[in-house]
């Protein structure tokens, strides 16, 4: 035995990047032992081979419950996936948790950038921290363009419910009604302004939003400067200036 341990250790390169290519080498057969221990265990209890006896099946091949459903959704996921071949057991686990919408193959072999470096790296490049990093990353960027999505919802059921309430050639008793809808519309828009003044802090948020989300955003913004340029034509008899107008370009 001791010969053999022996053997084995002289056998070993004094070279450190031979070592750590042998190591990536391990672990990537690793990986690939998972998807094929994922496989079997999903067919043991898919067909209820262990009899109803699925977690004191799992004791006495020694993986606990856990353990196991973690290994058949490797599999799932990633095990007819050409591009998650090569990587360890850490990165698929790690990537366990991504978004049920996310292509996990698109994911793997698509480059991203590693929020602390700004380095571009594929996932079989990365360690297993740089992929918390980009998964991370990825989670915020969505939840920023979910808000952003919201708010533009929002603000577009409010310039609709403007629209729909105007009556654009309705008569009104001077300075009565229209005195009156006039404060009720200087309160709603300081209420509105207050509401979404965060807004204003998501440059970079703003700036990833998908096309859809995009188009939408830009389409109630400009029914904003349209009304309010409808609103400022009206100053002028009332100030004795030059109407004001707003560039919507």
């Amino acid at each position: 035995m001791m010969n053999v341990q022996a053997k084995q250790e002289a056998a070993l390169s004094n070279d450190l990047n031979v070592i750590t290519a042998e190591i990536n080498a391990y672990k990537r057969v690793a990986g690939e032992a998972i998807f094929e221990i994922g496989r079997r265990l999903k067919h043991v209890k898919e067909n209820d081979l262990a009899h109803g006896e699925w977690e004191r099946w799992l004791r006495s091949v020694d993986i606990v419950p856990r353990t196991a459903q973690a290994m058949i959704q490797a599999y799932e996921q990633f095990g007819n996936a050409q591009t998650s071949a090569c990587l360890g057991v850490g990165k698929i686990f790690e990537m366990l948790a991504l978004p049920p919408d996310i292509d996990r193959a698109e994911f793997v072999s698509t480059a991203h950038t590693i929020p602390s470096t700004g380095e571009t790296k594929t996932v079989d490049s990365m360690t297993v921290r740089e992929l918390r990093e980009v998964k991370a990353e990825l989670k915020r960027e969505r939840e920023a363009r979910q808000r952003a999505e919201e708010s533009a919802q929002v603000l577009r059921d409010t310039l609709e419910s403007i629209a729909e309430q105007s009556q654009p050639f309705r008569e009104v008793r001077a300075g009565t009604e229209i005195g009156g809808r006039s404060l009720e519309f200087s309160a709603a828009v300081r209420d509105f302004i207050k509401k979404y003044a965060y807004l204003t802090h998501y440059d970079a948020e703003f700036a990833a939003m998908n096309e859809l989300t995009a188009k939408e955003y830009d389409s109630a913004v400009d029914a904003m400067y349209d009304f309010l340029d409808a609103l400022s034509k009206q100053l002028p008899a009332r100030r004795g200036k030059k109407p004001v107008i707003i560039n919507v370009s």
